[in-house]
């Protein structure tokens, strides 16, 4: 199989992009939809068919015919795979009962289902559908006429031809995926575009000028070789349906293991020499530099990747700087260990972005070398500037005065006797905490203050006077009367601000209302607290948390109780 791929790469090569140019041209002038969606991350919702305005005799509702190419309905799905999946689906649930049966394409290969098993079922239903369109061919029924029911419908009789361009309609699928990828999965995609369209040209070596032979008419070796391919196509085709619904992330390993299927892709050829290593994809998503004094295992996924019991010599190169490694695994898996501190170190608040990592692989008795780009992201550090602001309840204190005075006039045959009341009420909403007074500001004779009458409600003095007789002086008495009034208010406390530091390993900071913030006699009301963290991390993202939005997805959420503001990290 491996000396077929690399003789015919060239004629391959040719024909695939001839025939990729065709299809698209095709699929353009068919008025088929090419309206891409800006993120493959996320879920893509498929827009229906849209009216055409040519109907062909042959068109129906699961797409429109192209003459050579079969029922397609966009870049994105080939209905004829479509069918062959629930057939082969159907096909198996005969042969199965219970939990075992699938439900949906995927799950031919997630349940324990052997390979052998889906090719057997495969292969039958590929003989079936030829004998059931050779059967339509010969109806006396006009084939203008004829109303080509799902059940019938395939995408004629199967033929070598049939499947490369089925194949070719994958590598449609995958140029559209491709074109709107971004670079952390780029190098999945391109690894599985690869192997279609090394397994497309393959076909082509293989079956030459006999692209259109009926099914039935190729041997049972050219069969299996044909069935295959048909089943890898459409594993294909689901594989790619499954990224645009779920997103790149959940389909990952879906897309690997497809790709390993068209590695593994035997033609049933004698070949005694040994493949060539080859990569398939990078399990790990999402790599992030560790920091120094750290490493981290990267685990490649493959084919043929320990030839001649060897393991392959390794480097990476980010941003100029070189870092040999050491590598580890099996045949089909490659581990490397990659270092920390490339992309940054705690504490380090300089502004970085995601580094472009190039892994190589060589192994010398082979002579064969294999790289893979990955995106290496920086290691983590956050800014937190944390604001807290409670409401406090206590009391409020003004004094209030008022001058009292009392007097007994003199200068007649008999004594003068005052007698007075000076008052100080509280303003509203006020109360008497305390009352005191001055001293004498004047005073002569016998006067003064008889009695004190203090209350929450009042402060009150009684006060006396008392002239000599015969003809004596006056008697008189002043001061200033003072009343401490109180009242409780409800107002915002202090402000208390602290700045934190997460690296990216700590996944939470603490930040405590400091006690001695609060006035004497004064008490926080629970549940009334204003707060604010404005965080800001070395990658430039940016985003306040506060009491009346207290989360954001992917960056934290912010709670307090009793004082203390604690920020956890989301990842």
């Amino acid at each position: 199989m491996g000396f077929l791929r690399y003789v015919s790469a060239f004629v391959g090569l040719l024909f695939i992009l001839m025939s990729s140019a065709t299809i698209a041209d095709d699929a353009f002038d068919a008025g088929l939809s090419t309206e891409k969606t800006d993120i493959l991350d996320s879920a893509s919702v498929h827009k229906p068919l849209e009216t055409l305005p040519e109907v062909s005799k042959y068109d129906t509702i699961y797409g429109r015919y192209i003459p050579g190419k079969g029922y397609v309905l966009s870049a994105r799905e080939n209905v004829g795979l479509r069918i062959f999946q629930q057939k082969l689906i159907a096909e198996l649930s005969r042969t199965r009962s219970g939990n075992n049966a699938p439900v949906s394409f995927s799950d031919l290969f997630i349940t324990p289902a052997t390979h052998d098993e889906v090719l057997s079922a495969a292969l039958s239903l590929m003989k079936a559908e030829t004998e059931t369109q050779r059967r339509n061919m010969t109806s006396s029924t006009p084939r203008n006429q004829m109303l080509i029911h799902e059940e019938e419908m395939f995408t004629g009789i199967p033929t070598p031809s049939a499947t490369t361009m089925a194949l070719a309609s994958i590598e449609l699928m995958l140029d559209d995926l491709l074109n709107r990828a971004n670079s952390g999965i780029s190098s999945a995609l391109f690894a599985m575009r690869s192997h279609v369209a090394a397994s497309e040209s393959d076909l082509n070596v293989i079956f030459k000028n006999r692209m259109d032979e009926a099914f039935d008419n190729l041997s049972a070796q050219e069969q299996k070789i044909l069935t295959e391919a048909q089943v890898l196509a459409a594993n294909a085709q689901a594989t790619v349906e499954e990224v645009e619904k779920s997103g790149f992330e959940h389909a990952s390993d879906l897309v690997c293991q497809t790709t390993a299927g068209f590695a593994n892709y035997s033609l049933g050829l004698p070949i005694g020499r040994l493949l060539p290593p080859d990569l398939l994809c990078l399990k790990e998503l999402d790599i992030r530099d560790v920091g120094p004094q750290h490493e981290q295992i990267l685990t490649f996924r493959g084919v043929h990747l320990q030839p001649k019991d060897e393991y392959p010599l390794a480097t990476v190169t980010v941003a100029g700087n070189v870092f040999k490694t050491v590598t580890g695994g099996g045949d089909s898996v490659l581990q490397l260990p990659l270092q920390g501190g490339i992309n940054g170190a705690p504490n380090d608040f300089s502004s970085r972005g995601d580094r472009v990592a190039e892994a190589e692989f060589y192994w010398p008795k082979s002579e064969r070398t294999r790289r893979w780009l990955f995106m290496l992201k920086p290691y983590l550090v956050r800014s937190l500037d944390a604001t807290l602001m409670p409401t406090i309840k206590g009391p409020v204190r003004k004094v209030k005065t008022q001058t009292c005075y009392i007097k007994a006039r003199g200068g007649s045959m008999g004594s003068r006797e005052e007698y007075g009341t000076c008052t100080i009420l509280p303003d509203d909403g006020w109360e008497v905490e305390s009352c005191s007074e001055s001293s004498p500001m004047t005073a002569n004779g016998d006067a003064g203050i008889r009695n004190r009458l203090f209350s929450g409600g009042a402060c009150q003095w009684e006060l006396h006077a008392k002239s000599e007789a015969w003809w004596g002086a006056g008697a008189w008495y002043g001061f200033e009367g003072r009343a401490m009034l109180k009242q409780n208010r409800t107002m915002p406390g202090k402000t208390y601000e602290e700045r934190a530091v997460l690296n990216q390993n700590d996944t939470s900071a603490v930040f405590t209302y400091p006690n001695d913030y609060i006035p004497p006699e004064y008490q926080i009301l629970q549940g009334n607290w204003s707060w604010e963290i404005d965080y800001l991390d070395n990658t430039d993202r940016r985003h306040s948390l506060t009491n009346s939005q207290p989360s954001e997805p992917h960056i934290g959420v912010g709670s307090l109780l009793n004082g203390v503001l604690t920020f956890t990290v989301q990842p």
